[in-house]
């Protein structure tokens, strides 16, 4: 039964991610992706919300500064790699992936920040109890080197976009993220 919910699209499931450049607001993506062994194009879609902006006034390749949003990503199929195909196609790789990323910034977050992986976390997952039928969510807190890179950018940053942010800080729906 717990199979049928994934395949039939039941199954709710956020993550949170840290892609390079700007992402605007609520953007809906439908775009097949490959599948595992990349032989065929699958039908899938994602709905990311910008959360947070952050911009680094120090060079990185020809730029000067570089930006970086903090993202949610609510994948609507379960395909391979989906969210990560997602963000690159729009031209917002996640930092640290080494398949669908960017070098560069990889790098750059290697030597800066300390970040060894990539900056995606699944951050919830929903879904009905196959016996009682009952809704059950499960919450996972950001890992504590997520959680470092996060709170290094709060304290380096040089523009942070105030439009994102409650009145007391936090991140709607990420409740977990510390404030630095």
């Amino acid at each position: 039964m717990f199979c049928k919910q994934f395949e039939s699209g039941e199954v709710q499931k956020k993550y949170v991610a840290l892609v390079r450049g700007w992402l605007n607001g609520l953007v809906e993506v439908n775009h097949p992706v490959w599948n595992e062994i990349k032989t065929q194009r699958m039908d899938a879609s994602t709905t990311l919300q910008c959360l947070e902006k952050f911009e680094i006034h120090e060079p990185v390749g020809k730029h000067t500064s570089v930006r970086y949003s903090l993202v949610a990503a609510h994948p609507h199929n379960g395909r391979y790699h989906q969210i990560r195909q997602h963000l690159k196609h729009l031209s917002h790789p996640i930092i640290g992936d080494t398949a669908h990323g960017d070098g560069l910034h990889n790098r750059f977050f290697r030597s800066k920040f300390l970040l060894n992986r990539m900056f995606l976390h699944a951050q919830s997952i929903e879904f009905k109890h196959p016996e009682t039928g009952e809704t059950q969510c499960i919450n996972a807190s950001v890992s504590v080197e997520l959680d470092n890179v996060l709170a290094a950018l709060r304290k380096t940053l040089t523009f942070q976009s105030s439009e994102m942010s409650n009145p007391n800080g936090a991140m709607p729906g990420l409740s977990y993220l510390k404030k630095a």
